[in-house]
Parts: structure tokens; sequence; C-alpha cells
């Protein structure tokens, strides 16, 4: 198939590259490398890239296809086909994938199957460690819904605005929803607390005009307690940066602008408390040892080929919320657009990094919340 069907992937220059997906008219789910978007095709890595793949899907009939430059070799699944996985998928009450070759798209784009539970890899890949699907939707949003109503004082009572909060605990976080059924009022509080301050910052972070804001839940990423049972030891952690000190692990608002055909991207970490004796002055610790110690030092400056990496890591994962907010509608169409024109920059890092923000802003916030009650 022409590689130019599917948008790229590539990050770095070429140096990392995952498979290309889309949906096609007759809905099939198709995987293989995309040159849609690529805006430097004389790179050397990106020329031996296409004509590789080109030269690849040219071994198809036994090797005796024609050779035509810019097309690829793609796997194809169909939704509608797949009998065997229908099957699993009415008798089970949820099908966990490991190491899945798809990604989340994939299991979004199908009918009536809810992504209960996932486990992202958090490199710049940004690919799956397993995802955890069930098509008894019905069943699971009542368990879930029920869960959350135990603590009314929490979220209220609108079932509108629960199935919301459960939309945003998914785009946030694969793992948050299964970690809070049953669980104490002080962890249900703590967790809804993150996804609400995403509400009240988009609001809050609206007097900065032309910004798209998407959040990003640093836990999985910054790895600073171990809590989540992930490695200690991998990229953009307290070991790899060689700091110390306790830091902020709960929001991360990125933002985009393109003004005058420059690409900016805005960074706004968000530590977030549910009132306790010591936590006001411990959260302001957090988030200022983020932003001088991490932000200030890894982001921000420098221009060498390990900043360009975490640079890289920071967009790949806006760029990944943005499919899950577009995949639970929870941004528009327009929005969506932008940041989907923007790729190729933000994978490859085309972008300057505003570090200056209005006066009243400030460079983070700390968000408190006491008796269901936010203050900033």
């Amino acid at each position: 198939m022409p590689a130019n069907q599917l948008r790229t992937e590539t990050s770095i220059d070429g140096l990392v590259s995952i498979p290309s997906t889309c949906v096609d008219s007759d809905k099939r789910y198709l995987m293989g490398f995309g040159t849609r978007g690529l805006k430097d095709t004389e790179s050397p890595i990106y020329k031996m890239a296409i004509d590789m793949n080109s030269l690849y899907a040219g071994l198809d009939h036994d090797g005796l296809a024609a050779y035509s430059k810019g097309q690829c070799t793609a796997k194809v699944y169909s939704f509608n086909d797949s009998e065997f996985l229908n099957s699993v998928y009415e008798n089970a009450t949820w099908v966990t994938f490991i190491n899945p070759d798809v990604d989340i798209d994939f299991f979004y784009k199908q009918e009536n199957l809810y992504v209960v539970h996932y486990v992202e890899q958090h490199s710049i890949s940004a690919m799956l460690e397993s995802i955890t699907v069930t098509k008894h939707i019905d069943q699971y949003n009542n368990l879930l819904f029920n869960s959350l109503q135990t603590f009314k004082s929490v979220i209220g009572t609108s079932e509108v605005f629960s199935r919301k909060m459960i939309s945003y605990f998914n785009c946030l976080n694969g793992k948050w929803l299964l970690n809070i059924i049953r669980k104490p009022e002080l962890v249900v509080r703590e967790k809804t607390s993150l996804v609400a301050t995403c509400f009240v910052m988009e609001h809050f972070l609206q007097r900065m005009k032309d910004i798209i804001w998407v959040p990003i839940a640093l836990d999985e990423i910054m790895k600073v307690t171990g809590a989540v049972g992930g490695s200690m030891d991998g990229m953009f952690t307290k070991k790899d940066l060689g700091i110390d000190g306790s830091l902020s692990d709960d929001i991360l608002m990125m933002g985009l602008k393109r003004e005058n055909n420059q690409l900016k991207l805005y960074v706004y970490p968000v530590e977030v408390k549910v009132l306790a004796d010591d936590s006001i002055e411990h959260g302001e610790d957090q988030v200022s040892n983020l932003y001088n110690k991490v932000l200030k030092e890894f982001i921000f400056q420098g221009n060498t080929f390990t900043r360009k990496v975490y640079r890289a890591l920071l967009a790949s994962q806006f760029l990944s919320n943005a499919e899950k907010l577009r995949a639970n509608n929870l941004i528009s169409d327009t929005n969506y657009h932008k940041i989907s024109d923007s790729r190729y920059e933000l994978l490859n890092v085309k972008f300057t990094i505003e570090q200056k923000l209005p006066e009243e802003l400030g460079n983070a916030a700390l968000v408190v919340y006491s008796n269901s009650t936010a203050r900033t």
C-alpha cells in the first residue's frame, strides 16, 4: 500500500520509529510504515527507510511484484470478521493482551468495547505493555459508577459527570480506574481530585489565548516513589536525572500554540493535595522541586542529545494523551486536528519550549481540596 496513506511515526530525525496505524474506508485497521506528514525527506535515515520499505513491499507474490517507490507492507486487521476475538470478548468478563502489536486506538475503534486498564511503556515509542478490555460495558460501568457513588460528597450525584470522570481517568492513567474500586475514601478522594483538577486547570489556563492544553499524569513518567510498581531505573526517573528531594508526581499541563509559523510548547506543573496538616507546605516543596530541578535543568535549558530525548518523550506523551482525549470525546475536532497537524514537529523536537508564562499564572500551581472545594 502507499506509505503516504499512513501518518509518520518517526521521532528524533528517524532514530526512533513505531508502526503507523489508521482505519480505512472499509473499517479495516492498517499498520505499517507511514510517511504522511513527513516534512524532511532528504534526511539520510528517512531516505533509506522509505527505499527499504519500498523494496520490502516488492517481495510480495514470491518476489515477483514490481518495484514501486513509496510503498510499504501493512498488516491488516478486520473488526467485523474476527469471529474468534468477538467470541472471546462475549464469553470473558475481560480480556488482557500482553505486548500487543497494535496501539490503544485499535481497541477504541472497536464498537462496544471498553478499555478497562492499560500499561504504557512511557517511552518515545509510546507502545503498550498490556491492555485489558471488556465487551460487558453496562456491567463494568455499573461497577465503577456504584463504587464512586459511595462517595457522593466527592463527585456528586450526576451520572453524566461520573461518566465523564471515568473517561478522564482512562485518558490520564490506565491503572487508576481499577485501583480505586472498593478503596478507602481518602484514596478515592486523591484520585478523583486529580481528575477534577484537570477540569479546573482547563478553565484557569484559558486566560492564555490560542493555546491548546492537554493534561498528563506524571506519576508513571517520573516514578518518583516506586509506588506504581515500575522500575526506578528508567528514563526520566529521579535516578536517571541524578536528583534528590521530593518531587511533584501529579499533573503536568502541556500547551501547544503556533505563532508566526513557529510551534511553541508550554509546560505547567500542578500538585494536588487533599488537605492534611502538613500537605500544603509539602506540596509547595514538591512542585517547586519539579519546576526548578527537573524542568529548568533538563527541559528548558541545553541542546544536547539527552535534552532532545527528554523533550521528545514529553512531546510523545502529549500526542498520546491527545489521542485518548479524542477517543473519549474530551477534545474538540478543531483542537485535535491542530495537534495532529503538528505531529512531525513534535516528534522531531522542532519546537521551542516557552519558559515564560504570564505573571498572574506563575510557574506552577498547588491545588488543595478541603471539604470537596478546590483552592489554588
